[in-house]
């Protein structure tokens, strides 16, 4: 097994504590902090050393290996990278070696890159491609890489290696005609930010979960039928936007987004949405638009912390009286579905400012809704009132009413004046 000789400076952190510290437990924390690739290549040399078989705990093999032992592969695998000791090697002189290394290795990759680009498929435009890799190989304080509108059908084979592996921190990937992607950039240890979107992926890889620090995931506009496999929790995540796919009904792998805050799966043909959705704590931003939902779980109630829902044209006919337990909620919008009616709870939406229930088949609207006191914005356009609802007047913060197009409407002037007096009403004309 060969030792990767480059290392950033977080990792030989982690191997000096390693080194230094006699308690299991400080030593633990620090050998599971190494990428794993570290990590495999100081246990092959412990394995050498113990002649003991190769395990898949860490950990196990880790702790029964006694402290010399434990130093010495250290030793070795440090002395590997061209450090006399590791005692001896101050940071600025890790640095300064790390760097020298990496610049040897800079005009190979470049050499892969031109190889690549030369070999390109019609239409691809990977020369401006190239530009972009040889940017970042050029530029040691750059840790994003926008390969996006190239219209790119594979990549080069650079990505096992640094300063990839340690540096790349973002890494755009859209607009292309991606089907699939090499098995490095699931190794990619340090990405935390990754644009897959408008490309022709019709699944993802297990091995996605790699990416431990991924936070923002734009997966739309893609061909994907199926989502995470259950056992695939990307923990750190905080974005996901699948939207613009062909999605089946979503369930269990949503409950590891424990950290998500934004998630998009609008323009799918969700036909339903699973109960896991209310066990996303930490949701702020949920769009469901444009697919085929008739109702919404009763637990959605559970999304304390969501401040906007877009439901926009489904077929929802009538919403779970759980709805008012939202109380976070500013922005929802209900616009092209098929309700007839809202429930009577709707008034817990104590900060909701802006409802649109426009293109419905509303006859009329709940007293409760005069309890909206937070709602500047109400939108009812396109529906079948006939009357004009009273308990809107209770609404002062209402600064835009909008009550066009509905056929059967009668509005009376005091009615109307009523309201907030900055409040922007609108009607059709008769």
């Amino acid at each position: 097994m060969s030792l990767q000789p480059l290392l950033n400076a977080i990792d030989y952190q982690h191997l000096h504590e390693l080194y230094e510290s006699e308690d299991p437990h400080v030593q633990e924390e620090h050998f599971n902090k190494l990428p794993q690739r570290l990590r495999d290549q100081i246990l092959h040399l412990i394995e050498k050393q113990t002649e003991c078989s190769a395990e898949s705990d860490y950990n196990k093999l880790y702790l029964t290996a006694p402290q010399s032992r434990l130093q010495k592969a250290i030793e070795q695998f440090v002395t590997h990278a061209a450090f006399d000791n590791l005692n001896a090697a101050p940071q600025e002189i890790f640095n300064e070696r790390m760097d020298t290394s990496l610049d040897d290795q800079i005009p190979a990759l470049k050499k892969i890159v031109n190889e690549w680009a030369l070999q390109g498929e019609p239409g691809e435009n990977r020369r401006d491609a190239q530009s972009s890799i040889n940017d970042f190989l050029d530029d040691d304080r750059e840790n994003k890489l926008l390969l996006d509108n190239f219209n790119l059908k594979s990549l080069p084979d650079i990505f096992h290696k640094e300063p990839f592996l340690s540096r790349l921190q973002q890494l755009n990937l859209s607009h292309n005609q991606f089907t699939s992607l090499p098995a490095a950039i699931w190794q990619l240890e340090n990405l935390n930010d990754l644009n897959l979107s408008h490309n022709r992926f019709t699944s993802l890889p297990e091995q996605i979960y790699l990416l431990e620090k991924l936070r923002f995931l734009d997966l739309s506009h893609n061909s994907l039928t199926s989502f995470f496999k259950e056992s695939i929790l990307l923990g750190n995540l905080t974005t996901l936007a699948p939207y613009a796919n062909h999605l089946l009904p979503i369930s269990n792998p949503l409950a590891g987004l424990k950290n998500l805050t934004y998630l998009s799966l609008s323009n799918n043909e969700l036909k339903s949405l699973s109960p896991q959705i209310g066990l996303l704590q930490e949701l702020t931003h949920l769009h469901l638009s444009d697919n085929e939902l008739k109702q919404l779980p009763d637990n959605i109630s559970w999304l304390k912390k969501l401040t906007n829902l877009n439901i926009r044209n489904n077929e929802l006919a009538s919403l779970p009286n759980t709805i008012g337990g939202l109380q976070s909620l500013q922005t929802l919008d209900l616009s092209g579905n098929k309700l007839e009616s809202l429930p009577d709870t709707i008034d817990g939406l104590q900060s909701l400012q802006t409802l649109d229930l426009s293109r419905n088949k509303l006859e009329s609207l709940p007293d409760t809704i005069g309890g909206l006191t937070s709602l500047n914005t109400l939108r009812l356009s396109i529906n079948k009132l006939t009357s004009f609802p009273d308990a809107i007047l209770q609404c002062k913060n209402l600064n835009l009413l909008d009550l066009t197009h509905n056929p059967k409407l009668e509005t009376q002037s005091h009615n109307l004046s009523a309201l907030n007096p900055y409040c922007r009403v609108y009607v059709t004309e008769k």
